[in-house]
């Protein structure tokens, strides 16, 4: 990669990092992964999707995918419902939104879309 183009890169990076909702998400981000019902929910969804995964290698009955998927249903649902959860992915989905419009920007100036080529 030319050098110029990777200072110019991390340059980038440093002005996205101060960006405030760079700095929204990264509290978010901690206040989650802090939050010990939070992390103990999302460990519940996490062996209830393990246990999915087991039963299907196995070749385990419908009923049983059917009881364990309910129940991955319940567990993230539960998850979501918590208040930092949401606030994490308010904050997520913000920061999203500022780096598509910085992407755009930068499509824009060449005359293409990044995403669209690089999905194809």
């Amino acid at each position: 990669m030319d050098k110029k183009i990777k200072q110019q890169a991390k340059e980038l990076g440093g002005l996205i990092s101060g960006l405030p909702e760079y700095e929204e998400f990264l509290e978010a981000l901690e206040e989650y992964e802090s939050d010990k019902e939070a992390q103990n929910k999302l460990s519940h969804v996490r062996e209830i999707e393990n246990q999915l995964q087991i039963a299907h290698e196995k070749g385990e009955s419908h009923e049983e995918h059917i009881e364990l998927h309910e129940e991955l249903e319940e567990k993230q649902e539960e998850l979501s419902e918590l208040d930092v959860v949401q606030n994490y992915y308010d904050k997520s989905e913000k920061l999203e939104e500022k780096l598509t419009e910085i992407n755009e920007c930068i499509s824009e100036r060449l005359k293409i879309s990044y995403a669209h080529s690089a999905a194809v």
